[in-house]
């Protein structure tokens, strides 16, 4: 699915991020389209999950444009990345973040909580959205890496963000629950979701609508 109606969903423009004497990123543009799939790619230590926390606005960068959603958020401060992420972003890591003395249901409803609300049906359907309504009651040690997983895909979707990002989000399922995964964000996609993914796997990459490669920092796609 590519972007409807070709609205820039993301636009960077000569990004850069150093820490001390290390140039993480150099100088990055490209965009990425509202309702496009967009895969990061590159090898390890390339400078991928930084550029991912930027447009996730985790971090902001050294120098360099970054227009997310219509507001530039390189601008931003740090309490204004935080509330524009929370109205805009949702999340998703390779490591699950649950909170282990918490049942799935309060895991999703506790990002709720930093939204502000509070609703219980909401954070059912949602986990019932990546088919998790069977498991509504289990603290994570009961749930599987697949299952966790969906999980926090169902925490990342409370906001009704229009964004999605995920860093590696199947680097620890084995084939069957990354499979399953995957099936989510093909029908987060064709919701409508921009989407984009920091991979290895080139099978992931094949699936998106666009490839941001990246080696040593720099970008090219």
């Amino acid at each position: 699915m590519r972007g409807i109606g070709l609205i820039k969903m993301i636009i960077a423009k000569d990004l850069v991020k150093k820490y001390d004497t290390t140039c993480a990123l150099k100088d990055a543009s490209f965009t990425i389209e509202k309702g496009e799939w967009a895969n990061i790619m590159g090898p390890s230590g390339s400078g991928k999950t930084t550029l991912l926390n930027l447009i996730g606005c985790l971090d902001s960068p050294t120098s360099g444009s970054l227009m997310v959603n219509g507001s530039e958020t390189s601008k931003l401060s740090q309490k204004e990345r935080t509330r524009f992420r929370r109205e805009n972003i949702g999340l998703v890591f390779q490591q699950f973040h649950m909170i282990p003395h918490l049942t799935a249901l309060e895991n999703v409803m506790i990002a709720q909580y930093f939204h502000s609300i509070e609703d219980e049906k909401e954070a059912r359907e949602a986990l019932v959205h990546v088919g998790m309504g069977h498991r509504l009651h289990h603290l994570p040690s009961r749930l599987s890496g697949g299952e966790q997983q969906r999980v926090c895909i169902a925490r990342a979707l409370i906001n009704q963000p229009q964004i999605i990002l995920a860093d590696e989000p199947t680097g620890n399922l084995d084939k069957k629950n990354e499979e399953a995964v995957l099936d989510i964000f093909r029908e987060l996609h064709s919701e409508g979701r921009t989407i984009v993914i920091v991979t290895h796997n080139p099978e992931i990459g094949e699936i998106g609508d666009k490839i941001i490669q990246i080696s040593h920092g720099e970008v090219n796609y």
